[in-house]
């Protein structure tokens, strides 16, 4: 288990210290990675919880650790340069249940061809929201839409709009804007929650 000093907040809350037993208890239930940002400026990071600490265990210079629940504990999962993004930070985050199937996008152009559209083509930037908004949902078992799904962009991301849905996975790929005609732009991504249901998010302009 790493070992992470001074002072957490989540990004869902009120910017208040948080002691470092509850932050982990959060992070576990919530399913959330949690970023801790050793001797360098916190970000908000978008499906996580974050931290700043003036020092880490086994840490000599500025760089922001990523660590994932598991069985209970804290895991070290990353470490980024001091330097990196929000979004660079949330491609960071390890996908949930998604090693067996295809990926989001791909599942969504698979669908597409079908009837015939042009395939969507990727960007990053909402690639990184959709699967921030799909992993904050499938923790929290958010079937529709959050307060402000747009929130969930990192900097200089741009969205006209967005789809989702939970359901089983035999269902395949369900939510609303995937098969516009107008978008040519998309960011996907699923997570699988505690109940089953696969979380789908998408981002498209």
């Amino acid at each position: 288990m790493i070992s992470i000093v001074l002072f957490f907040s989540s990004i869902f809350a009120a910017e208040t210290p948080t002691p470092y037993n509850r932050a982990q208890q959060l992070a576990i239930a919530d399913n959330l990675p949690m970023v801790t940002f050793v001797g360098c400026e916190r970000q908000a990071v978008s499906g996580a919880w974050c931290c700043r600490a003036d020092g880490l265990e086994g840490y000599s210079s500025p760089c922001i650790v990523v660590a994932i629940p598991s069985d209970g504990k804290l895991l070290w999962s990353r470490t980024l340069p001091a330097t990196a993004t929000a979004a660079e930070i949330v491609s960071a985050f390890p996908r949930v249940a998604q090693a067996s199937t295809p990926d989001a996008l791909d599942e969504v152009n698979a669908k597409r061809s079908r009837l015939g559209l042009r395939p969507l083509i990727r960007d990053e930037g909402l690639t990184a929201g959709a699967a921030a908004a799909a992993q904050y949902r499938a923790a929290n078992r958010i079937a529709g839409h959050t307060s402000n799904d747009f929130a969930y962009l990192p900097s200089g991301a741009s969205a006209t709009s967005a789809g989702c849905a939970a359901l089983e996975p035999s269902w395949g790929w369900q939510s609303c804007c995937w098969d516009g005609a107008q978008w040519t732009v998309a960011g996907a991504a699923w997570a699988m929650g505690a109940d089953g249901r696969r979380y789908m998010h998408i981002f498209v302009r």
